[in-house]
């Protein structure tokens, strides 16, 4: 079962390139016509891909024509620890979350010398992990079979998210981080436009009741949102100004780039840097904020 699994794989990947440039020509023969729909039916307007101006067309342009080799390293989310490091240099190490393990396939996993709580991850997308609060809830079968089902997804293949597609697929287990009341910690999402924080975005109750606001520097509840309703603040973050100013050194090769964070008092840690958020169709309310924020990316 184990070599099947392993053959499977590799015929996924080795596929990948010819898919993709298949794919690639034939989204042009048709002037990008599905993504064109979903885009528009999405956020209710015609988009141009070749002459943005909204923050998701700019997204979008990118997606399709951007070919920066960076894009690969930080979207991988075991390269882009040694990207922080390069940025950052040696304290660069207090932001990362602490790395139990990296395994080429599933059954590499030592499952019984995990600690009893951890996240497991893959590290080519979005949407591919696993909080474990108690390892007593899962079986190694289980695991094994989960990781698989996020290996053999080509992640970006349908949305054109172009970088996620040229990561070399492996799992990371990452030690699991909790609030004092033991639970998950709200992410803290600071969006870089050419060198300069735009906003700051918090997502709330990410296990349930999710909400969303956004916020200015000085910690001001911005008029506009996205995705979730803006039902919840919370005070200013102790460790704020030092998170945007390592999130703008993040950030500098990137005309665009967001960089999440976790934050635990006095200990700040980084949970990834984006360059396609939302895949391009991220609904603003209201509606004029995507042309604000795409204008302030063109400036």
């Amino acid at each position: 079962m184990k070599i099947l699994k392993r053959l499977k794989l590799h015929l996924i990947n080795s596929s990948i390139p010819v898919l993709w440039s298949l794919r690639a020509v034939f989204a042009r023969l048709t002037g990008y016509y599905l993504l064109r729909r979903k885009f528009e039916r999405k956020l209710g307007y015609a988009p141009q891909f070749h002459a943005p101006a909204t923050f998701n067309e700019r997204i979008q342009h990118r997606k399709l024509f951007d070919r920066n080799p960076l894009f690969v390293l930080v979207s991988d989310k075991i390269a882009v620890r040694d990207y922080i490091l390069r940025v950052l240099g040696d304290g660069g190490c207090k932001y990362l979350v602490p790395l139990v393990g990296v395994y080429d396939f599933p059954e590499d996993v030592p499952f019984h010398d995990l600690p009893d709580s951890f996240v497991i991850k893959a590290n080519h997308g979005s949407g591919t992990n696993l909080v474990v609060p108690d390892k007593k809830d899962i079986t190694q079968k289980q695991l094994i079979d989960i990781c698989y089902s996020w290996l053999y997804r080509v992640y970006g293949f349908s949305s054109y998210q172009w970088a996620y597609t040229k990561i070399q697929k492996k799992i990371l287990v990452e030690q699991l981080l909790l609030t004092e009341t033991g639970e998950i910690p709200e992410d803290y999402k600071v969006h870089i436009v050419k060198g300069k924080c735009a906003f700051i975005h918090v997502d709330y109750g990410r296990a349930k009741d999710q909400s969303r606001t956004l916020y200015d520097l000085n910690w001001n509840v911005l008029p506009f949102s996205t995705c979730y309703e803006q039902i919840r603040t919370s005070p200013k973050p102790r460790l704020l100004e030092q998170v945007v100013e390592t999130s703008i050194k993040l950030a500098e090769p990137f005309e665009y780039a967001r960089v999440d964070w976790y934050l635990f008092g006095d200990q700040a840690y980084i949970g990834e840097i984006t360059l396609y958020p939302g895949g391009g169709l991220s609904k603003f309310f209201p509606e004029q904020y995507d042309q604000i924020v795409g204008d302030a990316w063109g400036s």
